[in-house]
């Protein structure tokens, strides 16, 4: 939500990029914020530029979706899963 309103606000941050050429949104892809793609679609504007704009590692939005999460999401979508597993086995067993 506060990427959502800094680029409606501020849609000139669309253009910023870091140290490696990296949009906000591509960063916000990278992390996860499944959000980003209704801004994204909201912002038509930046679109077309931000789904085709390369960082220096050649890789666009796309590519960024396509990696593998950052282990701390990884580990809390896991770990649920691994629990609920574990909870349901118990309640099987014991009933």
């Amino acid at each position: 939500e506060v990427l959502a309103e800094l680029v409606r606000s501020y849609p000139d941050l669309a253009w910023e990029v870091d140290a490696e050429n990296r949009s906000i949104i591509h960063i916000a892809v990278l992390h996860r914020h499944a959000a980003i793609f209704n801004l994204i679609n909201e912002i038509r504007t930046i679109r077309n530029f931000v789904v085709t704009y390369e960082d220096d590692d050649q890789n666009n939005l796309l590519h960024c979706a396509a990696k593998l999460a950052p282990p701390s999401q990884l580990n809390l979508v896991s770990g649920a899963a691994f629990q609920m597993m574990h909870e349901l086995r118990w309640y099987e067993v014991s009933h």
